[in-house]
């Protein structure tokens, strides 16, 4: 009798003393509405791990170009060409940010990755019929944060290294390349 009110005392004292500690892991699926200046992706996310996601996008980019007609005509142009992606995606401080009473819902942390895009040739829309498109494969090795801003909606920013050779964009080559500096922003919103 004594051990089992023992074993009560204590049972009862670890449930009144417990803390409560947040959820340190990423989300099973998150999918979002992304857009910035230049690009619209819709994004599905899916945790494999407790701290490791897989990332799904599907987008639109726009180009644009304006030269001075009296110099070069017909070389201005507007474009938006679609693109495909990949990425994956490590989450290193979520147990950190919920051990300090930081927010990690939906993936609320900072991340490393790998993102892999394609951007076809197969459908793009040009102002200018001078220009031939071009499909190219582009990786990027990146660092990031991802932040809610409210219920619905979080902000990303990204900064890393474009990995693979200079590409093609819409027939004139690509002034981001191999070894080259990659900056992006997104504002989301979650479904």
């Amino acid at each position: 009798m004594k051990t089992l009110f023992t074993a009560l005392a204590l049972l009862c004292a670890n449930i009144l003393f417990a803390q409560d500690t947040p959820s340190a892991t990423v989300a099973p699926s998150v999918t979002s509405l992304q857009l910035n200046l230049g690009a619209l992706h819709l994004v599905h996310e899916r945790g494999v791990s407790d701290d490791m996601t897989i990332r799904m996008e599907l987008g639109v980019h726009q180009q644009f170009r304006f030269v001075s007609p009296e110099t070069t005509p017909r070389s201005s142009y507007y474009g938006l060409r679609p693109v495909l992606g990949l990425a994956g995606r490590y989450y290193y401080n979520l147990a950190k940010r919920a051990e300090r009473g930081r927010i990690t819902t939906n993936n609320s942390g900072n991340f490393i990755g790998l993102l892999a895009q394609y951007r076809p040739d197969f459908f793009v829309y040009t102002t200018n019929d001078r220009i031939n498109p071009v499909h190219h494969v582009r990786a990027t090795a990146y660092w990031g944060i991802r932040r809610q801003l409210g219920k619905r909606f979080d902000m990303e920013v990204t900064a890393g290294i474009n990995l693979q050779p200079g590409g093609r964009l819409l027939g004139r080559r690509s002034i981001v390349g191999g070894g080259l500096p990659h900056l992006d922003w997104r504002l989301g919103y979650r479904f």
